[in-house]
């Protein structure tokens, strides 16, 4: 699978992932509402951009328009910088063209993608450690939205870092999350930390 800048995820991960597996999709969004998308994430609050010129007006979650700013990338390409605006909307509106002008679909589609994915991929390697889940932490290195004529893949590609226990020092792991809405999929994979 494809990885930051367009690097495989085994170029990005390693080639021995600690972790490489598939869910069905339907089961990811399940256990992801249900644990991220809280009343005070940002993912659960709205917000408005105006009606512009021939522009329409855009109901948009506040992480996705945040993360599109800083990080989110749309077919391996950083978003145009004309404004912030701009950016969201190029964003928003590259979704909705790839899953045929379903607004509600690509408001499912914005609802991870977007840096809180990341947190699935901490929390899932402070699992696999067997360490308490605040001891991992994530960077979220950019979330990529690929569209394609049949959908859309979003690639959340993130760096987490485990704290020290004892006397080790911080490690850092790599990791991916493909949420793939055309095959219907989610695979994580996680590098070992080093």
């Amino acid at each position: 699978g494809d990885g930051p800048a367009g690097f495989a995820t085994e170029d990005f991960v390693g080639a021995e992932a600690l972790v490489n597996e598939s869910v069905p999709l339907r089961a990811f969004l399940a256990n992801y509402h249900e644990k991220y998308v809280t009343e005070g994430a940002l993912v659960s609050q709205s917000k408005l951009l105006p009606r512009s010129g021939k522009r329409p007006e855009v109901m948009i979650n506040r992480q996705f328009a945040a993360d599109a700013t800083a990080m989110l990338r749309l077919n391996g390409q950083p978003l145009p910088h004309d404004s912030e605006e701009d950016q969201v909307r190029a964003a928003y509106e590259a979704v909705v063209k790839a899953v045929d002008g379903n607004t509600e679909k690509a408001q499912r589609i914005t609802l991870v993608a977007n840096r809180n994915v990341a947190q699935v991929l901490a929390a899932r390697l402070a699992e696999e450690l067997a360490v308490p889940p605040a001891s991992v932490s994530h960077n979220t290195l950019h979330v990529d939205i690929k569209t394609t004529r049949r959908g859309v893949v979003v690639l959340v590609n993130a760096r987490l870092s485990v704290a020290p226990h004892g006397p080790e020092r911080e490690r850092e792991a790599r990791g991916v999350v493909r949420v793939d809405f055309v095959r219907k999929t989610v695979t994580l994979s996680l590098s070992a930390p080093r």
